[in-house]
C-alpha cells in the first residue's frame, strides 16, 4: 500500500524572507491541514503505517523547532490530526529547540518521536562507527527522554546509502525516511518525503494528496542538492526563488496595465 509523507521544519506566525526557505506560515499550514481533512485521508504515525489498508497521510516536521509544539500542535489537535517530529538529540534544549520536557507534552498529545540523528550531520561524511553512534545513540537517548519506544529514523539532509540503512535496522529502526521526493510504500524500510516550503502552494499540496504530484522537478533539485552540497544547493535555490519572484511580479504588472509579454 502507498503512502504519502509530508516535512515540514518550522513554522512561524508571518512570512519570513526568502532565504529562510524551510520556514511556514502557520496560516500555510491551517490551510494544508484543512486539505487534508477535506480529502479523510487517514494520517498516520511512522509506526502505525504497517497495517495500512488504504492510501494515507504522514505528516512530518524535522529538526524538533520549538515553534512546531509552540504553533503547530494545537492546529493538528484541533483537527484530530497527528504528526511525527524527527529530533536532533545532541541539540535538544538548545536555543530554539524543543527541551526533553516539550517533547514528552509533545507526545502525550497523541504524537510520535523519531530520530533525526544526534548532531544533525551528513552520514555519508563520517567513519562507520562515527555512523552508528549518531544513530544508535540518538535513539537510545530520545527513547530516555520520552519514556517510549523509537522506531523511526529520518537522515540528516537526505544523504542515504545502503550502508546508513543497514545501520539503521542493525540498531532496531523498522523506518528509514530520506528527503528523496516521491511516495513511500508502507511494506518497505526506506521511505521518501515531500519537502513542504513556505513558498509551497497549496495546489502542490493537493497533487501530493490526490496521488499526482509532480516530483520530478523536486528530484532533480534533490539530486542537485547531492551533487553540490547543501551550502551551495541553498544559495542556488535562493536566487532561482528570487528569479522565479522578479518574473511573476513583472508578468502581473504588466497584466494590469493592459500589455502582454513579448
Amino acid at each position: 500500500m502507498r503512502f504519502a509523507c509530508l516535512m515540514y521544519h518550522f513554522l512561524t506566525e508571518s512570512r519570513l524572507p526568502e532565504r529562510q526557505l524551510y520556514g511556514v506560515p502557520v496560516e500555510v499550514l491551517r490551510r494544508h491541514l484543512d486539505l487534508i481533512v477535506g480529502r479523510a485521508l487517514p494520517v498516520l504515525l511512522p509506526a502505525e503505517l504497517q497495517t495500512a489498508d488504504s492510501f494515507s497521510l504522514v505528516i512530518s516536521f524535522d529538526d524538533a523547532d520549538k515553534s512546531v509544539i509552540a504553533l503547530g500542535a494545537e492546529e493538528l489537535n484541533k483537527r484530530g490530526l497527528r504528526a511525527v517530529m524527527f529530533v536532533p538529540t545532541a541539540q535538544v534544549g538548545s536555543r530554539g529547540t524543543a527541551s526533553p520536557s516539550d517533547l514528552r507534552r509533545w507526545c502525550a498529545m497523541g504524537h510520535a518521536v523519531g530520530s533525526h540523528t544526534r548532531t544533525h550531520r551528513d552520514l555519508r561524511r563520517l567513519t562507520p562507527r562515527e555512523v552508528r553512534r549518531e544513530i544508535r545513540d540518538s535513539k537510545a537517548e530520545l527513547e530516555e527522554m520520552v519514556g517510549r519506544a523509537v522506531g523511526s529514523l529520518a537522515i540528516p539532509y537526505g544523504a542515504c546509502d545502503r550502508r546508513i540503512v543497514a545501520q539503521a535496522l542493525l540498531a532496531g529502526y523498522s523506518r528509514v525516511f530520506t528527503s528523496w521526493p516521491g511516495y513511500g510504500a508502507t511494506g518497505a524500510a526506506v521511505s521518501g518525503r515531500f519537502s513542504i516550503l513556505g513558498s509551497t502552494r497549496a495546489s502542490a499540496v493537493e497533487r501530493i494528496l490526490d496521488r499526482r504530484a509532480l516530483y520530478m522537478p523536486q528530484r532533480f533539485l534533490y539530486g542537485l542538492k547531492r551533487a553540490i552540497g547543501s551550502r551551495a544547493y541553498e544559495a542556488f535555490r535562493r536566487r532561482l526563488v528570487s528569479v522565479h519572484k522578479c518574473i511573476a511580479a513583472r508578468a502581473a504588472r504588466e497584466r494590469s496595465e493592459g500589455l502582454t509579454i513579448g
